[in-house]
């Protein structure tokens, strides 16, 4: 999962998270939503 989550991050967050370094829990709320999509 944690494998995962950094991948998520890494595309995900390069974006949102990214420049947004507070809203840092943002970003992990929607990696969590990938994740089921991947395993999927």
């Amino acid at each position: 999962m944690i494998l995962v989550r950094m991948a998520g991050c890494l595309s995900f967050g390069s974006g949102k998270t990214g420049p947004q370094g507070p809203q840092g829990e943002s970003g992990t709320k929607e990696t969590i939503i990938i994740v089921p999509e991947k395993q999927n």
